[in-house]
């Protein structure tokens, strides 16, 4: 994907480009699609995910990239979605969640889906920008040991921690 293959599509609602071989999202390669608010790129090969990439998706509420190659996240990478209420990332290859992924601009996420991962652990502040979270998918990370610090999830609803080798749970 390129800056501007997305011109003149302002009213596009939904964008599904799953199963395809995209290995990398540059910056502001989505910034024409101001009205989308669901974004599926299941099943691709994304690698590489540049800070700026979803630059320009003011109205995006859903983001799907389950079933790709991820293996890091950059800092504040999704800073500029603030109406974003659903977040899939599983099935990647993330091993570490570093808590400046989600800023103060995340504080609209609902639900977070990072099942099926490689994470062993979570850092104590990961959860800090993330007051509304009410689903939280960790399952199916066989290494993680630890419990996690969720104290600061008061609204969570849904926890899902099957499948993660948890072996200490500290008050």
């Amino acid at each position: 994907l390129r800056d501007g293959h997305f011109e003149g599509l302002g009213q596009l609602l939904t964008l599904d480009i799953s199963d395809n071989k995209i290995r990398s999202l540059p910056n502001n390669c989505f910034r024409y699609l101001i009205s989308l608010k669901e974004l599926i790129m299941e099943d691709n090969e994304l690698a590489t995910i540049s800070a700026q990439a979803f630059n320009g998706l003011p109205s995006l509420i859903s983001l799907d990239l389950s079933r790709n190659k991820i293996n890091t996240m950059p800092a504040r990478a999704f800073s500029m979605l603030q109406k974003l209420t659903t977040l899939t990332l599983s099935s990647n290859k993330l091993k570490i969640i570093y808590p400046s992924i989600f800023t103060d601009s995340s504080i609209t996420l609902a639900s977070l889906s990072l099942a099926r991962n490689e994470i062993s652990e979570l850092d104590g502040e990961m959860f800090q920008h993330l007051p509304n979270l009410r689903s939280l998918s960790l399952s199916s990370n066989d290494d993680m040991a630890i419990f996690p610090n969720i104290s600061r999830l008061t609204r969570l609803q849904q926890l899902s921690l099957s499948h993660t080798g948890i072996k200490t749970i500290y008050p």
